[in-house]
């Protein structure tokens, strides 16, 4: 789940714009945002899980 500081900022973004094209861009924004926070957390975790099991596999029983 995006960073609950990137959806509040949006939803706040959001409530002060009134021309529809520019809000339209900002949610759009906003959505690339939170959808960036996500693959870089996916990212770091799936590179994490690899490096873990590649330790335990070399490591002596």
């Amino acid at each position: 789940m995006p960073s609950m500081g990137i959806i509040k900022e949006a939803d706040e973004m959001a409530g002060e714009i009134e021309d529809k094209a520019a809000l339209d861009t900002a949610i759009v924004a906003d959505a690339q945002a939170a959808e960036r926070c996500e693959m870089c957390r996916y990212g770091a975790r799936a590179e994490n899980s690899v490096t873990t099991r590649s330790c335990a596999s070399s490591r002596p029983t």
